[in-house]
């Protein structure tokens, strides 16, 4: 039986991927004035920040519960006797301590079945890059166990980096998004470079608009990457895809981009960093230790 890897929604990866790399995926929900919106489910993004900057309470999110994991755990051992769970940082939402709880409950009932939880220390589309990753290399090498393909994963997670754009004047600056608050170090003039540092968002640079953000971002890639560095590339957008496909040629000028993975940052996301945002991973092909393909989306 082929190993299954489970993932958050909150990854934002695309239907055709998790289709491909055969991933499963738990709820992530945005709770706004008591009421649970799956972010699966929302639409308009314009009409759901009506709503959170409407709210009587700031809202606030949930990652995938125990629970979740475990009735998505109680189908997979229909089918499979290994399961590997990737999360987003352990750090922003309690994704991976939840899943560990799951695992723990699943030992007690399905004592033949393996699983492994690992934290990519990424947020959004950068660790869904690493979720498709592992999915893929389980698809490809049906031999493989958790604890492989999990050190395959983390491996690469390491070698990667993430940076954010927000955009000027965004949601989390109105403090209406709770937990924005404890994220990252508010810029009163200027617009801050946002990179993941030990699972954690960290101002690592100030400029002074998000056009020279953007400038900045490209000077700390290429600090951390030689020139013409093999690279995967996610790219997270709000409102507008120019921004991001301009990001992403000169991005192509500096590096051997290999593969690309641009989409619309998920709800959770756009309401914290804004409609203007941009979020960059780079994920170097060097510290990739499983050979795999995904299809272009």
């Amino acid at each position: 039986m082929s190993l299954i890897v489970v993932a958050s929604a909150g990854l934002n990866l695309p239907r055709e991927l998790l289709a491909h790399c055969q991933i499963e995926e738990t709820p992530q929900k945005i709770v706004v004035d008591g009421t649970y919106h799956d972010i699966r489910e929302i639409g308009s993004y314009a009409a759901f920040k009506a709503v959170v900057e409407q709210a009587r309470t700031p809202p606030h999110a949930l990652g995938s519960s125990a629970a979740e994991y475990v009735a998505v755990f109680n189908e997979l051992v229909k089918r499979t006797d290994r399961i590997l769970i990737v999360t987003g940082t352990r750090k922003l939402l309690g994704s991976y301590d939840a899943a560990v709880v799951a695992t723990r409950i699943l030992g007690s009932t399905h004592k033949h079945v393996e699983a492994r939880v690992f934290d990519t220390a990424l947020v959004e589309l950068g660790a869904g890059l690493i979720a498709a990753y592992c999915g893929a290399a389980a698809r490809a090498r049906p031999d493989l166990d958790p604890g492989a393909i999990a050190r395959a994963g983390e491996a690469l997670a390491r070698a990667s980096m993430q940076l954010c754009l927000p955009s000027e004047g965004s949601l989390s600056r109105s403090g209406r998004f709770d937990l924005a608050r404890s994220l990252w170090q508010s810029v009163p003039d200027g617009t801050p470079v946002i990179g993941m540092k030990d699972g954690e968002l960290r101002n690592v640079a100030v400029t002074a608009s998000h056009a020279e953000a953007a400038d900045k971002a490209l000077e700390l890639l290429q600090r951390r990457y030689e020139p013409n560095t093999s690279l995967w590339l996610t790219v997270s957008y709000g409102d507008e895809i120019a921004p991001a496909h301009a990001l992403l040629a000169r991005l192509r000028r500096l590096f051997d981009v290999r593969y690309v993975l641009s989409r619309r940052l998920n709800p959770m996301a756009y309401l914290l960093m804004g409609p203007s945002a941009l979020c960059i991973t780079a994920h170097p092909t060097s510290a990739m230790k499983l050979s795999v393909k995904l299809p272009e989306v």
